[in-house]
Formats: structure tokens, C-alpha cells, sequence
């Protein structure tokens, strides 16, 4: 009975190693987020339940170091994924929309861009998963981070998703996440959830480290 339950574990155990087709060296890398980069590397949305109007801005990423690794498990069939550091960008300019400021989410900052910016920062990548079927690797995490105006500032939370490229370490980066509007001082009709879509592009990594198969062997 013993070998028959050894057996059968050890049968799910491979199972569940061949469903996954990724390799830990698909996602593991070390990014720096700062520093030279394309105008406008960085676009946000935000929109308001009820609100037919989204606003749209354009920044950069200003700072932020991330790191992804892989930990196999004892037996090596499988492999989680954890991460250190975050993300910070900058968003100091506004598609225009006169005569709606008081309208669309975040409406009112427009104004004040240049001298009071608008910060978002992800502090925090948890929960790890892949995404199953993908045309390319993809990997989902539970978000943390705040939203900065001038002195005022307020929590956020969401999720975002990676979708790496194939041959090159790098990635690109959609986040939804969710902050109180009131927090930051908005109009009275926009003191309720403000959604946060963040999207931005990562340059290659700067290690690629030759990661063992995951596969069991004998």
C-alpha cells in the first residue's frame, strides 16, 4: 500500500511538471527602471466608475530598480517566483480637455502639473502566478505602492501584469490598481475609487543568468 501511494504521488508530481512549458530563465532577471529612456516612456489612465470620461497622461519612470528570481521547489518539478524593489514614475503632462476639468478623474491637476507632478510609485510585487496559454511568457502579481500630488498622498493597490518577450529580458508592464480620490484632495464628485492604469516598457535586463532545467531527472 506504501509503494502504491509513493507511486502515485510521485505520478502527479511529474504530471504537474510537464503542465508548465515555462522555464525559470523566462522571467528571472534584474531591471533598472531609471535613467535613459524614450520621451514619454510611461502613460497612465484614469477612470471613475459612473464617469464616461477617462483622463490620460504621459511621464517617465523616474527610478526603480526590480529584481525577479526563481526558488525550485525539493524536488525541482516546479519553481515559484518572488521579487524585490518597484517601480516610480512621473506624470507631468496632460491630454488636454478645456472646460472639463472638474469633470474627468484627476481633471483638476492639470493645471499644476509642471510644478506639482503627479507620482505614482509600486512599492511591492506579491502572489506571483503565470498565465497559462499565453502567446508569450506572462506573469500576474498583487500590487502595492501609494499616489503622490504635492504634499498629499494615498495608498493604492491592484494588480499588474508582465508580458516578456520572447527572445530579448525584457518586458511590458499594464498595472490596475485603485485610490481613493478624496486622499488627494479631488473635487467632492471624484472622492470615491479613482482606477490607476499604468503602462510602461522595461529595458533589458541587466543579468541573464543561465538558470538549471526544472525537470526532474534520475
Amino acid at each position: 500500500m506504501k509503494n502504491f501511494l509513493f507511486i502515485s504521488t510521485l505520478s502527479s508530481l511529474l504530471l504537474a511538471g510537464n503542465l508548465s512549458a515555462q522555464k525559470p530563465s523566462d522571467y528571472v532577471g534584474l531591471w533598472e527602471l531609471g535613467g535613459k529612456q524614450r520621451k514619454y516612456a510611461a502613460a497612465l489612465i484614469l477612470r471613475q466608475e459612473g464617469n464616461r470620461y477617462p483622463n490620460f497622461l504621459s511621464g517617465a519612470r523616474t527610478d526603480g530598480k526590480l529584481s525577479i528570481e526563481s526558488k525550485p521547489d525539493l524536488l525541482g518539478d516546479s519553481f515559484t517566483l518572488e521579487s524585490n524593489g518597484g517601480i516610480q514614475c512621473v506624470f507631468n503632462r496632460m491630454a488636454p480637455k478645456p472646460g472639463m476639468e472638474q469633470i474627468i478623474p484627476g481633471g483638476v491637476w492639470g493645471t499644476t502639473l509642471g510644478e506639482q507632478p503627479l507620482e505614482v510609485s509600486i512599492t511591492g510585487f506579491t502572489g506571483w502566478e503565470m498565465v497559462k496559454d499565453s502567446k508569450s511568457p506572462t506573469l500576474t502579481a498583487k500590487t502595492t505602492g501609494f499616489v503622490k500630488v504635492g504634499s498629499k498622498q494615498t495608498k493604492l493597490e491592484g494588480v499588474t501584469t508582465f508580458r516578456f518577450d520572447e527572445d530579448t529580458p525584457k518586458w511590458n508592464l499594464s498595472s490596475k490598481c485603485f485610490f481613493t480620490g478624496k486622499s488627494l484632495g479631488l473635487p467632492e464628485n471624484q472622492h470615491g475609487p479613482i482606477q490607476l492604469q499604468l503602462y510602461t516598457n522595461s529595458p533589458v535586463s541587466k543579468q541573464t543568468p543561465n538558470f538549471p532545467s526544472t525537470e526532474l531527472k534520475f
